[in-house]
């Protein structure tokens, strides 16, 4: 018995002492001894088969350490020697595998602040503390001395002194949050500066502004008074004019050796009285064109008929026509047309405005008035068959005191104010509509005016639309 015993500790030692895997104990027989020989042998076995699989497990994780595309070192946190590293802390580096195991630390290879801010985190991940980050930035120095910046993450190695430390290179991402922050830093100091300016030039808009609101103030009130005041005399002038006009009238007539002298003077007294009407007539257009611009203008609404619009319109210039017989006037104006809502004075000032352009720069041919439906509105239109105006005329002669180009080079060219047109437009504006022209020069112009239907009075019945006391704003 004891010999075998003998047998039995010796082949024993001999496998734990020489780490012969393969060997086994060889003890023959049927007794205990034998039996706890085939038991250590069948632990031998499970004990290589384990050790087998260990080897394979950390020839596993030992290949993914050191080729994964992270940058990785296995660290012993009591001397903090980097025992391992991998390939792509090489490249990140610039050292060699052989210059940093078991040679370098991880100190060796960080800046001072930051390996305080290290080992503290080292540490805390050590005491495995909960409230632990899983990482930590800090700046990174290589072989070349350039600074870099990484997260750093580590792992720890249960039961031993080592961790995994893993670091992802973030000097791309950091230069570029960094170019963005300048960039934002001198955006925010432009925009400060672009809006100081632009503040600046509101103010100064504000104050030019109201230096215009002013100026207009006194011109409407300049243009206001010398109105009135040009009036009075202007209504002395004309009928002490039309006075002494029906004198020699009746002089010429009595005298028959002077009749001759009284004419000559009965025309001078008729430029008078001509030249009299037609400063009154601009001194008018002056205070409505003032009025409207200033939103004086009273605005007296009402129901319209078109037919009654064109009836007044052609009454009030039907002088005009009847100088010149070579003119026609047709009407072109249906019966079953909704009635305007609107001031019937400024829409008959429209009116005869257009018709007395028509008149002027007709010779002969057609004057032609047509009003018809235009989708939910109304349009109104005069054509002539006059000088008509050039294309390039035929926005700019709605401006104030401006008549067409060609219309300046004619000999005899009538005259006007050249408000009309102005007029015209701020008044179909105030309605919310449009007046605009199409013409060929040498063969006529349309002057077209169109109305919504917000301007068109209800039919009885309907119940819509305002009362005769609705205001509308005037334009600005």
């Amino acid at each position: 018995m004891i010999s075998r015993l003998a047998i039995l500790e010796r082949q024993s030692g001999a496998i734990g002492v020489r780490r012969e895997g393969e060997r086994r104990v060889a003890l023959s027989g049927n007794d205990e001894l034998a039996r706890l020989s085939d038991s250590i042998n069948n632990m031998l076995v499970r004990l290589a088969k384990t050790q087998e699989a260990l080897e394979i497990s950390e020839g596993k994780y030992r290949s993914l350490f050191l080729n994964t595309a992270t940058a990785m070192i296995l660290v012993n946190t009591e001397t903090s020697l980097i025992e391992l590293v991998n390939a792509e802390f090489e490249r990140l580096s610039g050292f060699s595998r052989e210059d940093v195991e078991h040679r370098k630390s991880w100190k060796d290879f960080t800046l001072d602040f930051d390996a305080l801010a290290i080992e503290d985190y080292f540490r805390r991940r050590t005491g495995a503390e909960r409230s632990t980050p899983g990482g930590i930035d800090c700046r990174f120095q290589g072989r070349d001395q350039e600074i870099r910046y990484v997260t750093l993450t580590v792992a720890m190695i249960a039961g031993t002194d080592l961790c995994i430390v893993s670091m992802i290179d973030l000097t791309d991402r950091k230069r570029a949050e960094e170019a963005l922050a300048e960039f934002n830093r001198k955006l925010e100091r432009l925009v400060a500066e672009r809006t100081s300016a632009l503040e600046d030039k509101a103010r100064e808009l504000v104050e030019a502004n109201n230096r215009l609101m002013e100026l207009d103030r006194l011109k409407s009130a300049f243009l206001s008074s010398v109105s009135h005041e040009l009036r009075t005399p202007l209504t002395s002038i004309r009928g002490f004019a039309t006075l002494i006009r029906k004198d020699l009238s009746r002089m010429a007539t009595s005298s028959q050796g002077v009749t001759g002298k009284y004419v000559r003077i009965s025309d001078n007294v008729e430029i008078i009285i001509k030249e009299s009407d037609r400063l009154t007539t601009l001194l008018n257009d002056f205070l409505d064109l003032s009025k409207i611009e200033s939103g004086r203008m009273e605005w007296r609404d009402t129901r319209l008929p078109v037919s009654d619009l064109v009836a007044r319109g052609v009454d009030a210039v039907r002088g005009l026509f009847e100088d010149k017989h070579s003119i026609c006037l047709a009407l072109d104006v249906p019966d079953d047309l909704p009635d305007l809502y609107a001031d019937p004075d400024r829409m008959l000032q429209v009116l005869i405005n257009l018709l007395s352009n028509a008149a002027k720069f007709t010779d002969k041919g057609v004057v032609r008035i047509a009003a018809a439906r235009d989708g939910d509105g109304l349009r109104l239109s005069v054509s002539d068959e006059g000088i008509g105006v050039p294309e390039e005329d035929l926005e700019s002669i709605f401006g104030k005191f401006r008549q067409s180009a060609r219309g300046d080079i004619l000999e005899n060219k009538p005259q006007g104010t050249g408000l009309g047109l102005a007029i015209c437009r701020n008044i179909i504006r105030h309605y919310g509509g449009r007046i605009w022209a199409e013409s060929e020069v040498g063969r006529g112009s349309t002057f077209h005016v169109f109305l919504p239907g917000e301007c068109l009075a209800p039919r009885a019945g309907d119940g819509l639309g305002g009362g005769p006391d609705t205001k509308k704003a005037a334009p600005s």
